[in-house]
């Protein structure tokens, strides 16, 4: 059985070895001890799956992947670029809104209509965000959505009193204003292996936690020192990489956490089945996180997509926070109808 520090390089690509702290001195006597106590079949299938990995990532094929890479990052680069929506862009896209017949707004939640919170239960929205979102989803020629990694019940429970479409998990679920949640099938039977090992690393990161939604799995290291969670996220990912090829489910990185669940579902495949069901003149997505340039690149050619935060994205535009979505939300509710205008 290999017990490997967790400083040396090979400890991101063999995640079945025992990891320990070097200077730990109980972490290791407790990791030699459960190396001697452990069945000989259970240390045979963790060394199988070393040698597995080693013999299918070898150096070939490492150094393959990194040529591929270089061979697309100037294309990568020039499209994610950096693109701040300034005042111009902003009235450009306000007169478009009061001109159209129909709208779409897709919207997250967590870093973009809310600041990001340590723990996941202190993001609730305020009054004056529900009373804004009341304004945009009353319009009759808006269909707002909130898009979420959040669960269902979450959701429910902050927006459900409003007019708004609710898009849960990552878009596992979905629920239009009023109506009852959708009920697929998805698969789940690696729920209970994955939340293990969770908890093993909830257990070696302080401050990190472990949330459990009815499809997903999500182990967020926000509240943790930055070194050792990030260190502790690497690991995981290396490890649930191996899991994915035994098990039905994808590995999902988003903003300080990561996430496990099946595969088929993103917010992407959400969005664009709302926008099949009910087309949009005009469409506006905003997002933070990874998991909603899965959105931004489905959307139509001339749709309004915005990142906040300035950094590279899919999206066409870029704010610098979640005030900005607040204060552009707030314009576009206390736009008025032309024809309204029009007839006074």
């Amino acid at each position: 059985m290999l017990i490997l520090s967790e400083t040396a390089g090979a400890a991101n690509e063999l995640g079945s070895a025992i990891i320990i702290n070097p200077t730990d001195r109980d972490a290791i006597a407790g990791a030699l001890l459960a190396a001697l106590d452990m069945p000989p079949e259970e240390q045979s299938l963790r060394m199988a799956e070393m040698q597995q990995r080693l013999t299918r990532y070898d150096v070939v094929r490492w150094a393959e992947d990194l040529l591929d890479q270089l061979d697309g990052a100037v294309a990568i680069r020039r499209q994610l670029q950096v693109k701040e929506a300034t005042p111009e862009v902003r009235q450009t896209f306000l007169s478009a809104y009061a001109k159209a017949r129909s709208r779409w707004i897709f919207l997250d939640h967590d870093g973009t209509l809310v600041p990001f919170s340590k723990r996941p239960a202190d993001a609730a929205p305020g009054k004056p965000l529900l009373v804004l979102l009341d304004q945009l989803a009353v319009d009759p020629r808006n269909a707002v959505a909130i898009v979420s990694g959040r669960d269902r019940d979450t959701l429910g429970a902050w927006y459900g009193g409003l007019p708004v479409h609710l898009i849960a998990e990552h878009g596992a679920y979905a629920r239009p204003p009023g109506g009852s949640w959708s009920v697929p099938d998805w698969r789940t039977e690696w729920k209970e292996s994955v939340i293990t090992l969770f908890q093993q690393f909830h257990d070696r990161c302080p401050g990190s936690l472990v949330e459990e939604k009815t499809t997903a799995v999500a182990w967020h290291y926000r509240g943790a020192a930055q070194d050792l969670g990030f260190l502790r996220s690497r690991e995981l990912v290396n490890v649930l990489n191996d899991m994915a090829r035994s098990f039905d489910f994808q590995v999902i990185e988003g903003n300080m956490v990561i996430e496990v669940r099946p595969r088929g579902i993103d917010k992407g495949t959400a969005v664009r089945r709302a926008l099949e069901e009910r087309p949009g003149e005009l469409v506006m997505a905003i997002g933070d996180d990874r998991t909603d340039e899965d959105i931004f690149k489905v959307l139509p050619i001339d749709a309004m997509s915005i990142k906040v935060g300035m950094v590279p994205s899919f999206a066409r535009y870029n704010v610098r926070s979640h005030e900005d979505v607040l204060a552009l939300l707030g314009t576009l509710a206390a736009t008025p109808d032309p024809a309204v205008v029009m007839a006074v």
